[in-house]
């Protein structure tokens, strides 16, 4: 991904590993399709991204991390494609590596792409190790998905550690390496403090949303409720990767757009429920959203469709109203939420879900993950064609 305007696990692990000590060059978004239209808004931020880092290099938003904006053209982009990003991007990447004196260094990648694959072959020397996390089902969201399903298997045989976002995912990535382990997206609980906790129901209620307005989230479906409950306020915070004009009409639905991270805890304490309304399709089979812990550790009810992540948090913590993508069913949740808002105890409940999702311990186990991957010795390198000595 982009370093902003959206905070992933990308980030919080470039920041956990450089706090820890180490030094991290963060390499922006090499992407997993070719543009299109509405993704002009985001394509003049990167050029921008690009040509200032041909100006004056690398940027530092955090100390120990340094940020690359290769000029780069998209995945599967044919002979000419690869052959440009090999004479342009990967050298850009391997001159960063060698300013900030890199010796063989470790690779995250979250892209199972020709372009990753390109890079782990370029970066990996005799003590790297490579580490896949997998946070989607990235065959959903593009057309080169023969192409995508190649370099991903070929990822996770070849990687020392592989991570997924979901159980779908971990057990995909089981069929091709023993070394997969299951680590869901946690949060950062310093960030995201406990709020105060309503002493009654709100007259105007707030129904609120923190994440990218995009392809996956039933825009269809929001619009739908706000008209049904027009004395409800409907905030929706973070960038727009859509048109959105389902709802842009709507005189009780807010567009925030994308707001600094530092601020999204405070934003979610002003939500008198809070949603995650995605659509019910394959392409969200696999997903497991980040703002679901964000959510809880603030404190806040939360009501979500019944992705398959969100119903294997609620077996294990049932603090949720998890319902199906109908407008009858996801009113009646958030309304289930409403009546008991002004409950300490159900606060407090959320708020231990989510310190069972605390960033500190899921870079504590994969630390512990990748001395076990050490004393395994490597599984073996992978290029761009899948050839293994």
């Amino acid at each position: 991904v982009d370093w902003e305007p959206l905070w992933q696990s990308h980030q919080e692990v470039a920041c956990r590993l450089a706090d820890a000590g180490h030094r991290v060059l963060f390499v922006e978004n090499t992407g997993v399709r070719a543009p299109r239209v509405r993704d002009a808004g985001r394509l003049v931020t990167r050029m921008r991204n690009r040509l200032r880092a041909l100006r004056s290099g690398l940027r530092r938003p955090h100390a120990g991390v340094w940020v690359l904006s290769p000029l780069v053209l998209p995945p599967f982009s044919g002979r000419f494609g690869r052959a440009l990003n090999t004479r342009v991007a990967l050298p850009a990447v391997g001159r960063a590596v060698r300013r900030l004196g890199f010796d063989d260094p470790d690779v995250w990648t979250w892209l199972p792409t020709d372009t990753a694959l390109a890079l782990v072959e370029r970066l990996r020397g005799p003590k790297t190790q490579v580490i896949y996390f997998g946070i989607a089902a990235f065959e959903e969201l593009t057309p080169h998905v023969s192409e995508v399903l190649a370099c991903e298997q070929r990822l996770v045989r070849g990687a020392d550690l592989v991570l997924g976002h979901t159980a779908e995912l971990e057990q995909r990535y089981a069929a091709w390496s023993d070394r997969v382990r299951l680590l869901p997206p946690h949060v950062d609980l310093a960030a995201f403090p406990q709020a105060r906790v309503p002493d009654r129901e709100p007259e105007r209620p707030v129904i609120g949303y923190v994440g990218g307005i995009h392809l996956i989230l039933d825009l269809d479906l929001v619009a739908e409720l706000a008209r049904r409950r027009p004395g409800w306020r409907w905030v929706l915070v973070g960038p727009l990767q859509r048109s959105a004009v389902e709802v842009r009409d709507l005189s009780n639905v807010e567009l925030l757009g994308a707001r600094p991270h530092a601020e999204l805890g405070s934003l979610i304490a002003t939500f008198d429920v809070a949603t995650i309304p995605y659509i019910r399709d394959p392409s969200t089979d696999a997903v497991s959203p980040t703002k679901l812990a964000e959510y809880l550790a603030v404190g806040r009810p939360v009501v979500s469709t019944d992705l398959p992540s969100v119903l294997a948090f609620q077996a294990e913590h049932p603090v949720l109203e998890v319902v199906t993508a109908e407008p009858d069913a996801f009113l009646a949740g958030i309304e289930r939420a409403l009546a008991g808002t002004p409950d300490p105890e159900a606060a407090a409940r959320r708020r231990q879900a989510a310190e069972a999702r605390a960033w500190p311990v899921a870079m504590a186990r994969v630390e512990a993950w990748l001395a076990e991957a050490a004393l395994l010795g490597r599984p073996g390198d992978v290029d761009t064609e899948g050839r293994r000595p």
